[in-house]
């Protein structure tokens, strides 16, 4: 997931409910939003990306 603010995780959770895909990898510029997408959607950190060049 890039971007990972309100509207993200919002339409985020829809995904495996509707689609069967499951996010696995999450991309923010700003770290709270990050960690806590990251937890949400059980990302593993090695596949969480942090700064102004992520994604």
């Amino acid at each position: 997931m890039l971007g990972c603010g309100s509207r993200g995780n919002w339409i985020g959770k829809f995904f495996p409910e509707y689609t069967g895909a499951r996010i696995v990898a999450t991309a923010d510029g700003v770290r709270e939003h990050l960690d806590s997408t990251t937890a949400a959607f059980h990302v593993p950190p090695s596949r969480a990306d942090y700064g102004p060049d992520s994604g």
